[in-house]
């Protein structure tokens, strides 16, 4: 059993870290999206700490160490419908960052099947996600943004919205950052936001 630390990292760790997300990305874009990592980093295995933490939704068909250019073991990564950040999620990001996590991510996608469900049925199981999803949806629609891709943007503005409730909900200084970024599908780049 691993004992809780309320130790950081050096500072501005977590601007390294996201600086590593970014080529790592960049290198997964430039090799198809598709292609599997076939080395390992035994080291990353071995270590116990992960170097940021990721909530994204539960019907995300990617690997996000893979996404990053991560091996197994580098994020903590929790999923949720529709990345919907609840007490769970804040209680896990906030576990994370007492094991030194400095960046945590909300990473969105579309197309979204919860969100699509989320236009056809009632809320059911998914109550809170739902209600979050469509605050995300009216947030837009209020602002007269026009929904040119009406997936993506609802998908970029859900990310940034749950960002903020992590970010408001962790209650940590300012050595943690909370971003949120939304996944091309088809490309496999990761924009932040």
């Amino acid at each position: 059993m691993h004992k809780l630390r309320a130790v950081f990292r050096a500072p501005n760790q977590a601007a390294e870290v996201l600086s590593r997300l970014r080529e790592g990305n960049a290198d997964y874009v430039a090799r198809g999206g598709t292609t599997l990592r076939t080395s390992i980093n035994l080291e990353a295995l071995e270590q116990t700490d992960p170097i940021a933490a990721v909530v994204m939704c539960s019907d995300m068909h990617a690997v996000p160490e893979q996404v990053f250019g991560l091996s197994p073991g580098e994020l903590c990564v929790m999923q949720t419908a529709a990345n919907y950040v609840g007490e769970g999620e804040v209680a896990g990001a906030a576990l994370a960052c007492a094991h030194g996590v400095e960046l945590v991510i909300v990473l969105g996608h579309s197309p979204c099947q919860i969100a699509a469900a989320c236009e056809e049925t009632d809320e059911g199981a998914f109550g809170a996600a739902f209600r979050e999803l469509r605050l995300s949806r009216e947030e837009l629609c209020c602002n007269g943004t026009s929904l040119l891709h009406p997936e993506v943007q609802i998908a970029q503005t859900h990310a940034s919205r749950m960002a903020e409730i992590l970010r408001r909900d962790l209650g940590l200084d300012s050595e943690i950052i909370v971003v949120a970024a939304y996944l091309h599908g088809p490309t496999g780049e990761v924009e932040f936001l």
